[in-house]
């Protein structure tokens, strides 16, 4: 099974503060969506390899 990481760890990992802030980096930046939905929750692995790519600073 895939390390999955919660939405407050996503949020501390990329030093951000607000869930809005999570679905405008999905919409605009090309953010992994959440592979679970009820709670929330992101792959580890598909979330690294975004940051790895450029992250926050990549065009979607």
């Amino acid at each position: 099974m895939p390390e999955l990481i919660t939405e407050n760890e996503l949020m501390k990992r990329l030093g951000i503060k607000s869930r809005s802030t999570i679905y405008s980096l999905m919409k605009k930046r090309g953010m992994p969506d959440a592979v679970l939905t009820h709670p929330r929750r992101y792959s580890e692995k598909a979330i690294s390899e975004w940051i790895n790519k450029g992250g926050v600073n990549q065009n979607s």
